[in-house]
């Protein structure tokens, strides 16, 4: 059974009598399979910027402790470095692009917790600790390695700076509290493959995007360390996945969910890891690019090709998966992973987008699809428009297909470099 199959259609929200749908979870106990879709060295070739937003699947330990139906939420961006020198968790754009995806100068992933008291976010350097906890395949995941790596969070001053709630960490009296927070961060916030299975839509940014999103994130640090305020996470109002879809927000990847609201607007702001993994997903692939009318009235779309000559629907944009570490010792590698919804055409796409279309799965089909794409626009380029239109909307327009022009000469570009001539 392919788990795509089995993404669930919907769960009811928490609050007010507004329901989407019944929850429920996507795959049974006896589930095993999870296609790996894992990053190539092809494809870190040609991408030097991008952001990977990743569900999580809800955990369940050996012992039969299970954490939240909801699964977590966490941010990979490449080109993005922490900030050694800070006082507390910080990002900095890299001084010089690593393509190796074992070099913990690659990038670094990012995960809020509900522990975290004075900071939003913990930052994490490279790929191998942040999703493997440098675990090599096929290795088992044993008690001691689980506790080197909780040690191994603390030599390298990943905590530095960062306080927790206190009644977290009374439940552990005498105990030094980066080695209580290092234990409890292990398969969620980082070495996430310990303990859950992960879906992630990969979207290439550029430079001046990834500064955005860098400058946005250190913010909402720099307001609870620096500025006095104490973070209270949230699953309702202000949970994992907020601070990180805003983080996209920030570089006109799609519009920014409030948090911090009532209770009926916050309904209508609501943010669940593996909707916020399939959206963009969709948004990256499925969005009707062709249509410059849907271009134009998508106020985000709009503002990226005017800020930064780029739209969020582009290739490169890949779903990747990976399951849970095996063989493995502390937790079941079955997989449970929950999906709210507002109707059928969700469930739809997120089939499509992980039923194993190659179209959004590996690269050289991605990029041909892209190219076939800008190709039919470019061929629509002449067609009159029978409504008159001001002058704003038609350099708008314009715009428009300059930018296809520019995608379809870089898609040509990557594919030479990807399958040169023989």
């Amino acid at each position: 059974m392919r788990v795509a199959s089995s993404i669930a259609l919907a769960m009811c929200a928490l609050l007010a009598s507004a329901c989407f749908a019944p929850g429920r979870r996507t795959a049974s106990a006896d589930e095993r399979v999870l296609p790996i879709r894992l990053p190539e060295p092809a494809y870190e070739k040609l991408f030097p910027y991008y952001a990977e937003l990743c569900a999580l699947s809800q955990y369940e330990r050996v012992d039969g402790a299970k954490g939240g139906n909801a699964g977590h939420g966490v941010l990979y961006l490449k080109g993005v470095c922490r900030d050694e020198d800070a006082a507390f968790p910080t990002l900095r754009m890299c001084p010089e692009r690593v393509d190796d995806l074992a070099d913990p100068r690659h990038g670094t992933g990012i995960s809020a917790n509900e522990r975290l008291k004075n900071v939003n976010w913990i930052a994490y350097p490279g790929r191998a600790l942040f999703f493997n906890g440098e675990l090599r395949r096929g290795e088992t995941l044993t008690r001691e390695h689980f506790d080197a790596t909780a040690r191994r969070l603390v030599e390298l001053g990943l905590l530095r700076g960062v306080e927790v709630h206190e009644e977290f960490l009374a439940k552990s009296p005498g105990r030094p509290a980066q080695e209580v927070l290092s234990q409890y961060l292990l398969g969620s916030d980082v070495a996430i493959r310990f303990a859950r299975s992960v879906f992630c839509s990969t979207l290439p940014l550029e430079r001046a995007q990834m500064e955005q999103v860098v400058g946005y994130l250190n913010q909402q640090n720099r307001r609870y360390a620096v500025g006095g305020e104490t973070y209270h996470w949230s699953f309702f109002y202000d949970n994992c996945i907020h601070i990180l879809r805003n983080a996209l927000a920030a570089a006109d990847v799609w519009a920014p969910r409030s948090v911090g609201l009532g209770p009926i607007r916050q309904l209508f702001n609501m943010s669940v890891p593996a909707n916020a993994f399939v959206n963009l997903a969709i948004r990256a692939n499925l969005f009707p690019l062709e249509d410059f009318a849907a271009v134009h009235g998508d106020r985000e779309m709009r503002a990226a090709l005017s800020r930064y000559g780029w739209l969020p629907t582009r290739h490169g944009a890949l779903v990747k998966t990976a399951p849970i570490h095996r063989p493995n010792q502390i937790y079941r590698t079955h997989l449970n992973l929950y999906v709210v919804e507002g109707g059928r055409k969700i469930a739809s796409d997120s089939f499509r987008l992980m039923a194993g279309d190659a179209r959004f799965t590996q690269l050289e089909w991605n990029l041909r699809w892209f190219e076939e794409r800008y190709r039919s626009i470019l061929a629509q380029r002449g067609e009159r428009d029978w409504i008159p239109r001001s002058a704003a909307w038609r350099a708008e327009r314009e715009r428009y297909y300059a930018y296809v022009e520019r995608q379809l000469a870089d898609v040509e570009q990557l594919l030479a470099r990807l399958i040169p001539e023989s």
